[in-house]
């Protein structure tokens, strides 16, 4: 393409750069609504297998199936965790973190990594901006192929498990201010209801009106004209169809209502443990404990991090690596050096320990200088097999209400030889403080 300028000049590269652009951007818009029109057919494929394993998607496949199996940050199974569970099951757990988890997570953290930048961040990133947003990612080929697909298919297993799992992503927080959702979602309402099912209609109602899109009168009246076509429904379930409509139009439910529906579509409440839970608060384990504080924080204090890694809980050793531990603590300690540790309270819970240990370092506060600090620090154990590991990530559940302070032994040497206690320190080696022992 050639223009000419105002003198008569021949000015091509402006031109050409036109051209790319004007034929550019269908391609680029393109590959932006190929990349959610991918991301839903991961979805059918998750959707459809599940089907056609006669399993249903929701919270309570989430709560019997998922939960404590995959990585809290991450989708890939914990490979412990899957020990003991037939192939079947096993297969469904790996389906959901291909499928439905890991594509989801990618996909969301590739098309918002310009906004991770430390000094120009795009305007579409920030808050107040969401039109610039839904104009820079277009997700609308995601809900619409999910819900063509729902239209299409006859199996209502496979129709409910893709309206599940429409309703399953209304929980992520990339999508509450997200332009054009409360459209998406009515269609695909739209398209359930017209061969759903009585309990599929209540159960997907209910779902929805525990999420953030819980509250929508559009949603509440397909759910009301569902209600007067449908045909073969029980007495029971028209009253619940009744007050799942009233809860979509933001009306308050009964707790008797609302405690049932939970009871019937809700994740599982928590059942009681097969075996007693584990007294991990005798004198026993308590030695045991001690010890393995010790010879965790003597090899921090060697900086022998390839050994203490032996030390780590298995959760944490599944979801990182050797050289990725021993690099993190080569960088916390950099500019410090452990002296010395003191145990000063042990909270046990199950198989879950919280220690409050006193740490002394020698830490550099300057070119030349090093000051020495005494400070308080948190740690978790668990035990696993025969013995105490460092978890190294707290536990999310932990609460001190529910768990019991052991008392430590007064003479730790009668337990632990070799470990000293303060009466010891002072009258051996170690007379520089007297409170911790190196």
């Amino acid at each position: 393409m050639i223009v000419r300028s105002r003198n008569g000049q021949s000015e091509g590269l402006g031109g050409y750069r036109t051209l790319i652009v004007v034929l550019a951007l269908p391609l680029l818009l393109f590959a932006k609504s190929d990349r959610w029109m991918l991301l839903a057919e991961h979805d059918l494929t998750f959707a459809r297998q599940l089907a056609t394993d006669r399993v249903k998607f929701g919270p309570r496949f989430m709560d019997e199936v998922i939960d404590g199996r995959v990585f809290d940050f991450g989708c890939d199974p914990r490979p412990s965790r899957l020990a003991g569970l037939d192939g079947v099951r096993i297969q469904q757990i790996r389906l959901y973190a291909e499928h439905h988890c890991s594509p989801w997570h990618e996909a969301w953290s590739d098309v918002l990594s310009p906004c991770d930048g430390d000094r120009f961040v795009p305007k579409w990133c920030k808050a107040g901006n969401e039109d610039l947003l839904a104009a820079r990612l277009r997700i609308g080929p995601y809900f619409e192929t999910l819900t063509a697909a729902m239209a299409q298919c006859d199996g209502a297993l496979e129709r409910y498990n893709i309206m599940a799992v429409i309703t399953d992503r209304l929980d992520d927080k990339v999508l509450r201010s997200y332009p054009g959702m409360e459209e998406w979602l009515s269609t695909a309402v739209s398209v359930f209801l017209e061969n759903a099912r009585p309990e599929g209609a209540l159960e997907i109602g209910w779902q929805i009106n525990r999420t953030p899109f819980g509250a929508n009168q559009s949603l509440a009246m397909k759910f009301r004209a569902y209600l007067d076509r449908v045909q073969g429904s029980t007495s029971e379930e028209r009253r619940l169809l009744k007050e799942v409509a009233r809860a979509l139009e933001g009306k308050s439910v009964s707790p008797e209502v609302r405690s049932l529906l939970d009871e019937r579509f809700g994740a599982k409440s928590a059942a009681p443990p097969l075996t007693p839970v584990p007294n991990r608060t005798n004198r026993t384990h308590t030695a045991l404990l001690l010890k393995r504080l010790d010879t965790y924080y003597s090899l921090v204090k060697d900086r022998q991090f390839n050994d203490s890694w032996d030390l780590v809980a298995r959760d944490y050793r599944e979801e990182d690596s050797q050289d990725s531990y021993v690099r993190t603590e080569q960088f916390i300690w950099r500019n410090s050096e452990l002296l010395g540790w003191k145990v000063k309270e042990i909270q046990v819970k199950g198989d879950s320990a919280k220690v409050l240990l006193e740490m002394r370092r020698k830490e550099r506060a300057g070119l030349f200088r090093r000051n020495e600090t005494l400070r308080q620090e948190t740690t978790f154990w668990v035990f696993e097999g025969k013995s105490w590991y460092n978890m190294i990530k707290w536990p999310g559940e932990w609460e001190d209400n529910q768990a019991v302070e052991v008392p430590l032994p007064q003479r730790l040497q009668l337990l632990l030889p070799g470990h000293r206690t303060d009466e010891g320190a002072r009258t051996g080696g170690d007379r520089s403080s007297g409170r911790c022992h190196p």
